[in-house]
């Protein structure tokens, strides 16, 4: 039986038939009675499966050896026993999640629900928990849920939306409240779905202008659950403004880890199934950090005012985008606090280098400190040159807005810094 194991079924889903692998089932440190339980339980699905076994915990000391199959295989499903020892079971769960990452579900077993074993599985990389001895009513419902994530991960949507990242050359020239602002007038003006994400690596600042509490909103979050994604869950990550923006902040605290490539690629694939624009603040600093989201963007901003500091580390830059196989026509320049007493010309700066600038910002710089420090974007429908030069922003990449946009202003969220 194991040499049919891996052979794809093809089934149908929304209208469309997919090919999804049969699962491998691992079962670790497990009584016999529970192996038989999972049996019978496989047995009645349509996999071709069936359980491998092993009489002892694994751990990077105590490495078991994998079949080729098990190696090989593209979704896999791991039953721990957390009752025998919690400790050793710890270290299985954080081995197999490491070992095959982005392609199994670790379950954990125990005798009793109890919180604080359920809290330690969590953290080690389950993410299902169940009481034993095993039900077959428990065991399908399990089973079904895992079935539909592997459908729908296997099942790829038409990517529709549009990934629209900004860069400042430098700190301070007003990368994070172009990007609020965009994401707002986007969402208000042109009624569009709007996902606004931080992805400093830490200490990013767009909750800080929105007056939100980001820190049960993290992308990195989302992205360590990559394999697991779907609408609802997503959105159980997801902050909300009260200006119709979705958001996810970066790490509130230093000794952020680095995000897995292809884990962060994959992400962005799922965001622009459910959005129509994703925007990003990101720190130019992070070359790798930011490398997924160079390539999978539309567009990409590079924030500059025009002080000969900024004007040098722009031309820079634009000379390693285009080694970053970031073609030209992605790139826009966004000059920003432009002002006719600035010492150098929007054109000078434009033949230094050699690109056109899109974008021009007004200088508005207490305005929009205070709206920073208050938490509270410009509304669309402001009667000022600022705001009336990111409602041509927004239109020029959304198209026209919506016949009626409310001015209404919003009551803010509660700022940690109030």
């Amino acid at each position: 039986m194991l040499n049919n194991m891996m052979r794809g079924r093809v089934l149908p889903f929304n209208g469309n038939r997919v090919e999804v692998p049969d699962p491998m089932v691992i079962a670790v440190c497990l009584g016999a009675d529970t192996v038989d339980r999972l049996n019978h339980a496989i047995k009645k699905r349509t996999w071709r499966s069936e359980v491998a076994t092993f009489t002892s915990y694994i751990s990077p000391d105590k490495r078991p050896y994998f079949a080729p199959l098990i190696k090989s295989a593209e979704i896999c499903i791991a039953f721990v026993d957390f009752s025998r020892s919690t400790e050793e079971a710890i270290e299985t769960a954080q081995y197999l999640t490491q070992m095959f990452a982005g392609k199994i579900t670790v379950v954990a077993l125990a005798k009793s629900k109890d919180p604080a074993k359920i809290l330690v599985a969590m953290r080690s990389g389950c993410s299902e928990f169940l009481e034993t001895p095993l039900q077959e009513v428990t065991l399908n419902d399990l089973f079904d849920r895992l079935e539909r994530q592997w459908f729908s991960t296997h099942y790829k949507e038409p990517q529709s939306g549009s990934i629209l990242s900004l860069f400042g050359v430098k700190g301070g020239v007003g990368t994070t409240t172009l990007a609020v602002h965009l994401a707002v007038f986007l969402s208000q003006m042109q009624g569009k779905r709007v996902l606004l994400v931080d992805h400093c690596q830490e200490l990013g600042h767009v909750c800080v202008y929105l007056g939100m509490d980001g820190r049960k909103s993290q992308f990195q979050e989302v992205v360590k659950n990559f394999n697991r994604l779907d609408s609802q869950l997503l959105h159980g990550f997801i902050g909300r403004h009260p200006m119709g923006l979705d958001v996810l902040s970066s790490l509130d605290s230093c000794g952020a880890r680095a995000m897995d490539g292809d884990a962060l690629t994959k992400t962005l694939e799922f965001l622009r199934c459910e959005y129509d624009y994703i925007i990003f603040d990101c720190d130019i600093r992070q070359e790798e950090h930011n490398m997924p989201v160079i390539e999978a963007s539309q567009r990409i901003y590079l924030v500059s005012t025009q002080d000969v500091g900024s004007l040098r580390n722009l031309s820079r830059y634009i000379d390693r985008f285009l080694l970053l196989d970031a073609s030209a026509e992605k790139i826009e320049i966004a000059l920003n606090r432009v002002s006719d007493l600035d010492p150098a010309l929007v054109e000078q700066v434009e033949k230094a280098v050699k690109l056109p600038i899109k974008l021009r910002i007004p200088n508005a710089y207490l305005e929009l400190a205070k709206t920073a420090n208050l938490g509270e974007p410009i509304m669309p429908g402001t009667k000022s040159p600022l705001a009336s030069r990111f409602a041509k922003w927004a239109e020029a990449i959304a198209g026209a807005p919506l016949s009626e946009v409310s001015a209404k202003r919003v009551k803010p969220l509660l700022s940690l810094w109030r």
